[in-house]
């Protein structure tokens, strides 16, 4: 019965441990791509907190400050968790994490043998749900002048299934895709981010 619990302990931790270090990998690969587009664009960087710790949003403090040219991109990170999991908005500051669960799958009739299936909505249920509050991102007046001109980002990393959030009229939820703006701030993926500051670098330049 030792061994059995013992090795049930082992097997999580192994588990634990392959998915954070998926998700120290996915880190890294975008404070490198960030790095790369300020060395290629001659722009000023600043980490004004490791990107290497959990989300701490509570504070109206970005993650990353980046300036190109005269544009001013304030960042804030947020874990998507993984290509499995949701995010949706109710507002600026409240914000929620969950997977969808199919109490029933169905199969797609031309495909059987490969398999696939899909979930029937009605038959789904919510699980990991995490509820986030975040500070809207404010401006750092030692770090932006006047003249500058300032976009506030909000960085996938990992990036989720899917973004959601509630319109500002209150009159319904619209899915988010790469570019929007949800409650002020564009939202990107890192690579997705970086491709957009170096069409606007160059179109500014």
């Amino acid at each position: 019965m030792v061994d059995i619990i013992n090795v049930s302990l082992l097997v999580i931790a192994c588990i634990l441990l392959a998915k954070l270090l998926l998700w120290m990998r996915k880190r890294v690969v975008m404070i490198l791509r960030l790095k790369r587009l300020a060395r290629d664009y001659d722009a000023q960087i600043k980490f004004l907190r490791s990107p290497l710790l959990p989300m701490h949003n509570d504070s109206g403090k970005p993650d990353i400050y980046i300036k190109i040219l005269n544009t001013v991109y304030l960042i804030r990170l947020y874990s998507g968790k993984n290509k499995h999991y949701m995010v949706h908005f109710a507002s600026e500051r409240f914000s929620v994490r969950y997977m969808k669960m199919a109490l029933r799958m169905l199969t797609t009739p031309r495909r059987r043998a490969t398999g696939i299936a899909y979930v029937e909505s009605g038959k789904a249920f919510t699980v990991s749900a995490r509820v986030f509050i975040a500070e809207p991102i404010e401006i750092p007046k030692e770090l932006v002048s006047d003249e500058d001109h300032v976009e506030r980002i909000l960085l996938f990393n990992p990036a989720p299934h899917a973004v959601s959030y509630v319109l500002p009229e209150k009159t319904g939820i619209k899915v988010a895709l790469v570019g929007d703006e949800v409650h002020g701030m564009k939202v990107y993926t890192g690579s997705s981010f970086v491709e957009y500051a170096a069409k606007q670098s160059k179109r500014d330049d």
